[in-house]
């Protein structure tokens, strides 16, 4: 795949997902991962580090501050001329304050890794990552990789 501009096939990026899910998986009992893609996964480009820090923060700041655990989806839907690519989770949610932190540039390391996401989707795509969440309930993070025509 092409370093040069910046993006990679989007099963490479999946498979990365896969292996920190299986890693997260051994490390907590009470941590699922769940996939639900199309067979076979289309051949389309993505920035690389797209999916998987999305994953990573769900894991981390949604579940793991969960006594119980909890599950996170990653989904992706094809549509007339883009792949929708969702990511759920069960865990703790965001409350309102730290959402609207999050879409500013961050001042700490905190929240850099969804605004370096954020803006690199928008830059490429002119879309940046969608975010609802609800506090004690979970929280949604979607974003769009236009292909075809």
């Amino acid at each position: 795949y092409d370093h040069l501009s910046g993006m990679v096939p989007i099963d490479k990026e999946l498979e990365l997902v896969q292996a920190y899910a299986e890693i997260e998986r051994a490390r907590f009992a009470n941590v699922d991962v769940i996939f639900d893609l199309p067979e076979p996964i289309p051949e389309l480009f993505m920035p690389p580090l797209t999916l998987q820090p999305l994953v990573e923060n769900a894991i981390k700041h949604g579940l793991r501050k969960k006594r119980q655990g909890g599950r996170v989806s990653i989904s992706m839907t094809l549509n007339d001329d883009h792949a929708m690519f969702r990511v759920d989770d069960n865990g703790v949610g965001i409350s309102e304050k730290c959402l609207d932190n999050l879409k500013k540039q961050p001042s700490g390391s905190n929240s850099i890794g969804l605004y370096n996401i954020n803006t690199r989707l928008n830059r490429l795509f002119g879309k940046g990552l969608l975010i609802s969440s609800e506090e004690g309930r979970g929280t949604s993070i979607s974003f769009e990789i236009p292909y075809g025509g």
